[in-house]
Order: structure tokens, then sequence, then C-alpha cells
């Protein structure tokens, strides 16, 4: 049986297509084009180097941001917002206080005023950040690749479980971040969180084609309801070599490597604002 388990391809794209993610330094100009070009971009941001023009944080922003513990936490939570907001605002052509970050009646954040239409993900690891836009649902996530790492197995599903045993030990780690990556894309894409039970997505790394979310069951909600989320298409790349500078922002830091994964829904969706994003 474990002959026919499909092999890890290192560093390998799967699932849709996109390009890889803008690496730290891309001119946020330049990522604004891109994303009125093609309506959708995911970038690398260092939360303690930050573009030294980016916009200030909105007094909305400051005051929940008050709610997390300080430094890089709350720093961090800040930026990534900031970043997002000038994305936009140069996508759009507006001045970045026009834009705001809300979340969808699914809890998905969303842009709002100016940025109404595109959907927002982000994630972070240490300092490093991962940011995801887009014109339709998009979940995204990242990993920091950690020596010695001990895969916590009760997660995944009997087939995934088999697919990494058939692997070389060497790319087990990987393999597991590539699965769990895809996995936590998945959810914030839904828009369920980990209500929805990792061991309930089968992923078409090992099943083949796009996630079709109505599959998603025993959730408590009838997926069928949100047509505008049907399917979702997957990209996934491990290993990738990222710098991560130090938390504390002193210069030094170390070329890491990471996983990182990106779901986005197969059509454009409604981005209906609910609330301020907490």
């Amino acid at each position: 049986m474990s002959a026919s388990l499909p092999k890890l391809p290192h560093d390998a794209l799967r699932h849709g297509e996109a390009e890889p993610p803008a690496g730290l330094g891309t001119p946020l100009a330049d990522l604004g084009q891109r994303l009125q070009n093609t309506g959708f971009i995911w970038f690398f941001a260092d939360l303690t180097h930050l573009p030294p023009a980016l916009c200030p944080a909105m007094p909305e922003e400051e005051e929940q941001a008050r709610m997390l513990p300080a430094g890089l936490a709350r720093d961090g939570w800040l930026a990534r917002r900031r970043l997002a907001r000038q994305v936009v605002a140069e996508a759009r052509g507006v001045n970045p206080t026009d834009v705001g970050v809300a979340t969808d009646v699914r809890g998905r954040p969303v842009l709002e005023r100016a940025g109404l239409g595109f959907h927002v993900s982000f994630a972070a690891r240490e300092a490093l950040a991962l940011i995801g836009i887009a014109d339709r649902p998009i979940g995204i996530d990242l990993e920091i690749e950690v020596p010695d790492l001990v895969i916590p197995l009760n997660v995944l599903r009997e087939d995934e479980r088999a697919w990494l045993a058939a692997q070389p030990e060497a790319l087990r780690a990987c393999g597991f971040l590539r699965i769990w990556t895809a996995k936590e894309a998945i959810v914030k894409a839904v828009g369920q969180g980990f209500r929805l039970a990792p061991e309930q997505i089968i992923l078409p790394a090992l099943s083949g084609g796009d996630v079709d979310i109505r599959n998603l069951a025993n959730s408590g909600e009838n997926m069928a309801d949100y047509p505008e989320q049907i399917r979702l298409s997957i990209l996934t790349r491990e290993a990738l070599r990222v710098f991560v500078s130090r938390s504390d922002g002193e210069a030094r830091g170390e070329t890491r490597g990471v996983s990182i994964a990106v779901a986005q829904s197969t059509a454009r969706g409604p981005a209906t604002p609910l609330r301020q994003q907490g």
C-alpha cells in the first residue's frame, strides 16, 4: 500500500496557481500594483524592521491593541494591519486612512471603506509575518521549522499518518507542516477556526482536486449555505528559506526554513463588514 502513496516533492508548489510570496523588503507600491492587476497578493514582512514610510496606526487600532500584551504581540498586531491598509491604499490610489480592517459575517478579516471588496488574512511566527490580500475569501498560514519537531500524530487523519510514514525521515517534519499549514489556511478561509476539527479536512494532496467545503460535514453548520465558498484551491510551499529577525529588534537574526499555505475560494465572494477587527 505504501508504494502507491504520493512522494513529498521538496520545495514543491501544489494545488492552484499563484506566484510565491513577495519577499522581505518588496516596496509596498509594487505590492499594491500587483494587487490591483491580479486581485491577489501575499507577502512576507519583518515585524521589527518596517518600511520607514509605513502609514501610522489608526486611533481605533491603537485602542484595540492596548488589550494585547506590550511588545511584539501588540506592535506586530498593529504592524500587520498598517501594512495591509497601505498595500490596499496603493492598489486603490487612496490614503491609507481611507482603508480599514473589519470582519465579515463569518468572522473573517476584510477591508472596509475604500478597501471594500478585499479580504485579508494574517499569519505571524516570531518576528516574521505573512499577509495575504485577495478579492475573494482567503486564508493563509505560516510555520517556522524547528529542529527535532515532535509531530502530533493525533491531529492527523489515518491516511495522512500513512503518507508521512512513507516519506524519508528527514522530510517528515516539513511534510507535517505542509499538511498543517494547509488545514490552518482552510479554516481561516472558511471562517470556522478549529471548531472545524483538522481531521475533518481531506486535503487535495492526498485525495486529488480542490477542497469541497460541503464535504467538511459535522461542523455544526450547513456549509452549502455559503455559495461563495463552495470550493477552495490550495497552494503550499515548504522549506522556503527566509531571514527571521530577532524579536527584540536587534540586527542579528538567522535564515530559517518556513512552510506556508494559502487557501482561496474559487469564486469571488461578498465582503460584508460587521465590526472592527479584534
